[in-house]
C-alpha cells in the first residue's frame, strides 16, 4: 500500500473496524495487534468498534481526514 502512495505512509488513511471500545458483539476482548496496526498510521488511523450498530457516523467523521490526505498526496510521476 505504501509503495502505491509514493512510499509516503502519510498518504494513507486506515479505518479499522476492530474489536475495540464497545466489545458487546465479540468474544475474547480487544485485539492489541489490530489496534497497534491502526495506531501506526497516526492521525490517519481511525479506530472504530466492529460492534457499532451503524458505520455511517464513523465514515462521516473521517471524511475531513480523507479529503486532507488526498489533497496533500503527491502522486508519483
Amino acid at each position: 500500500m505504501i509503495a502505491a502512495k509514493n512510499d509516503d505512509p502519510e498518504a494513507l488513511v486506515v479505518i479499522g473496524f476492530i474489536p475495540w471500545g464497545d466489545l458487546s458483539c465479540v468474544f475474547g476482548g480487544e485485539s492489541p495487534n489490530l489496534i497497534g496496526f491502526v495506531d501506526s498510521f497516526g492521525k490517519q488511523g481511525v479506530k472504530a468498534s466492529i460492534c457499532e450498530p451503524d458505520f455511517g457516523p464513523v465514515f462521516a467523521s473521517t471524511i475531513e481526514t480523507i479529503v486532507t490526505t488526498c489533497e496533500n498526496f503527491d502522486p508519483p510521476g
